[in-house]
C-alpha cells in the first residue's frame, strides 16, 4: 500500500505543479534523467517487446513522480531532516532488535530494521548519518547550540544503528560523504600538506579496504565470484546488454558454465544462488549495456556537478556520493526505500536552468488524465495481486492441482516477476507433472533448487535425458550442494547405469560441502550402504 500511496501522492504533487506553473525550468540533470528513462522505455518496448516484470512500470512511474515532486518542492532542509528522522526511526528499531525487544524481519539476521535486511539498512543509515553530520556542522556554524546538541545526539544513535548492521559497504561509503561535507577544510589541508595528504589518503584507503575484506573474506570472495561471472555476461553483449530482468533469468546459467569450465576454482566454496549482482553499475551494464550504463553515469555526474553553495546543499551531494559508493557493493535499487534516496537527492539538488518548457492549457487535461490512469491501474493491480497471492498460497499447501484462474489468466504478464515466478512455478513443480504444466514451468528462473525441481518433473514424465541435463546444471550452479548429485545418482540407479551411479557415488562422498547437516549425513550414509547392498532397486525410490 505504501508503494501505491506514494504514486498517488506524487501524482497529486505533479498535478499541483501543472496547475500553478505554466513554465517549467529544465536543468541538465532533468535532461540526463529523461534520457536514461526514455532509453530504458524504448529498450523494453522495441527490443524486449514489453516482456518484463510489470512492477517495473509501477516502480519507475513512482520514481519519476517522486523526482518531479522534489524538483518542485526545493526544500533541502525538509529533505535532509526527513532522511535523518527516518534513519533515527530505523536505528531505534535496530537497537530494539539487538536487545531482543523487537522481532527481526529476517530469519538469519538479528538486526534488520523495518527494511528486512541489514545490508540495505546499513546503506540507508550511512546516508542518514552523513546528512545528520552536515546538519550538525550547519548548527555549529549558525551558533544554534540546541540544534547542534540535538543533531549530535541523533548522530550518535545513527552511528550505533549503523554499527549494528555490520554492513561493510555502508562503512566504506561513509568516509566519502564526510569528505564532501568537510571539503573546504580538506582542501585547506591539502594545499598546506599536499604530499602528506596524498600519502595519508592512499594508506587509509588501502588499510580500510584490507580490514573490511579480511573481516569477512568468504563474503568478499562470493562478491568477487559474482562480479567475475557478471563480467562474462557483459562481454557477451556489451553494447546493449541482455535486457531488463536478464540477471534473474540468465546469471545462474552463466555461473554453471563457469564452474563447468573451472571445476577446481578457488570460488567453489563461496558459490551460492545469486539474487543480486552486488554492484548496481554491473547490473545496468548486464541489462542495458554500455549505452544504458553511460546514461546512468551522466545522471550522477550531472547531480554531483551542480553548483551547490553552503553546507546544506553540499550535504545533498554528500548523501548522493554515499549512495553511489554503497551501490558498488550492494543492491540498493532492489529496496524501494533506498531507491528513493538518490531520486530525492537529485530532485532537491539545485541546478541551472538550460531550457524553459511551456505547458499550454490544452496539455494539462491530458497530463491529469494520465496520472488518474496511473492511480486506477495501481489500484487494479493491487486487487489482482491480492487474488494471485491467495491462489499461490493455497497451491503451495496443497498436494493436488487446484483451480488458479487468476494465475492462469495473468501468467504471461507476471511470469517475469521474481516472486510470482519462484512461488507459482515452484508450486507447480511439486505437483504430479501434466503435459499442460511444461510450457509454464520451463519459464522458471534458474537456480540450483529450481533446476532440481525441473529435473524431477522431467524424470516423472519419462524425459530422463533432459532430467539428467537439469541435474548436471544444478550441480554446476552451486558445486557444494549435494542435492543435484544425489538426484543424479538416484536417476542412474533407477535406469540401471551402475557404472555412472558408482562414479557419482564416489563424487558425493568426496564432495566438499559448506555445512554438514542431517540431510548430507543421511545421503552419505545411503551412498555407503549402496556399496554393500546387492539390491539396487531400494535406492531408486
Amino acid at each position: 500500500m505504501f508503494f501505491y500511496l506514494l504514486i498517488i501522492l506524487s501524482a497529486i504533487g505533479i498535478i499541483h505543479l501543472f496547475r500553478t506553473k505554466s513554465v517549467i525550468p529544465i536543468t541538465i540533470t532533468d535532461i540526463t534523467v529523461f534520457a536514461f528513462l526514455l532509453y530504458s522505455l524504448l529498450y523494453i518496448g522495441i527490443v524486449q517487446g514489453f516482456r518484463c516484470d510489470p512492477f517495473v512500470w509501477f516502480k519507475w512511474t513512482a520514481v519519476t513522480s517522486v523526482y518531479f515532486f522534489f524538483r518542485r518542492l526545493k526544500k533541502p532542509l525538509i529533505v535532509l531532516y526527513s532522511i535523518v528522522l527516518y534513519g533515527l526511526f530505523q536505528s531505534v528499531v535496530a537497537i530494539g532488535q539487538a536487545l531482543s525487544l523487537l522481532h527481526s524481519l529476517h530469519r538469519f539476521f538479528a538486526v534488520t530494521g523495518t527494511i528486512g535486511n541489514p545490508g540495505p539498512l546499513g546503506g540507508f543509515l550511512a546516508v542518514a548519518t552523513v546528512c545528520c553530520v552536515a546538519l550538525f556542522r550547519q548548527s555549529l556554524q549558525d551558533k544554534k547550540t540546541r540544534w547542534a546538541l540535538a543533531n549530535g545526539f541523533i548522530t550518535c544513535f545513527l552511528i550505533i544503528g549503523l554499527l549494528l548492521t555490520d554492513s561493510r559497504a555502508a562503512f566504506l561509503s561513509v568516509p566519502a560523504g564526510l569528505l564532501i561535507v568537510w571539503v573546504d577544510k580538506v582542501c585547506e589541508l591539502f594545499k598546506k600538506y599536499k604530499t602528506v595528504s596524498v600519502i595519508t589518503f592512499i594508506v587509509t584507503t588501502v588499510t580500510l579496504s584490507s580490514i573490511l575484506y579480511l573481516y569477512r573474506p568468504a563474503s568478499a570472495d562470493a562478491r568477487l565470484l559474482i562480479w567475475r561471472v557478471s563480467a562474462g555476461m557483459i562481454a557477451d553483449n556489451p553494447l546493449f546488454g541482455h535486457g531488463v530482468g536478464a540477471f534473474d533469468r540468465e546469471y545462474m546459467l552463466y555461473q554453471a558454465a563457469y564452474f563447468e569450465r573451472h571445476p577446481q576454482s578457488s570460488f567453489v566454496m563461496v558459490a551460492d544462488n545469486a539474487a543480486y549482482p552486488y554492484n548496481e553499475f554491473f547490473h545496468v551494464l548486464i541489462e542495458l549495456g554500455i549505452v544504458g550504463g553511460f546514461l546512468l553515469v551522466t545522471v550522477f555526474i550531472a547531480g554531483l556537478a551542480c553548483n551547490s553553495f553552503g553546507i546544506i546543499n553540499r550535504s545533498l551531494k554528500a548523501g548522493l556520493a554515499v549512495f553511489i559508493i554503497f551501490s558498488l557493493f550492494s543492491y540498493p535499487t532492489e529496496i524501494f526505500e533506498l531507491l528513493l534516496l538518490p531520486v530525492t537527492l537529485l530532485g532537491t539538488l539545485p541546478g541551472k536552468s538550460v531550457y524553459s518548457l511551456r505547458i499550454v492549457r490544452r496539455m494539462k487535461p491530458a497530463c491529469i488524465s494520465l496520472l488518474i490512469g496511473i492511480i486506477f491501474f495501481s489500484i487494479l493491480g493491487t486487487s489482482v495481486l491480492h487474488k494471485i497471492y491467495l491462489e499461490i498460497k493455497q497451491l503451495t499447501i496443497s498436494d493436488i492441482q487446484i483451480p488458479t484462474p487468476y494465475c492462469d489468466r495473468y501468467f504471461s504478464v507476471f511470469v517475469y516477476n521474481d516472486d510470482f515466478n519462484s512461488a507459482y512455478l515452484s508450486a507447480l513443480c511439486r505437483l504430479p507433472c501434466r503435459p499442460d504444466y511444461w510450457p509454464k514451468i520451463k519459464n522458471i528462473f534458474p537456480s540450483s533448487e529450481t533446476f532440481c525441481r525441473l529435473g524431477e518433473a522431467c524424470e516423472y514424465s519419462g524425459q530422463y535425458e533432459q532430467a539428467e541435463q537439469f541435474y548436471r546444471k544444478a550441480a554446476n550452479m552451486v558445486p557444494t550442494r549435494i542435492s543435484p548429485n544425489y538426484y543424479l545418482w538416484k536417476l542412474y540407479v533407477k535406469l540401471g547405469n551402475h557404472n555412472q551411479a558408482r562414479t557419482m557415488a564416489q563424487k558425493i562422498l568426496s564432495q566438499p560441502v559448506k555445512v554438514e547437516n542431517t540431510f548430507t549425513l543421511r545421503v552419505k550414509g545411503q551412498i555407503r550402504q549402496y556399496y554393500i547392498s546387492p539390491d539396487f532397486s531400494n535406492f531408486a525410490k
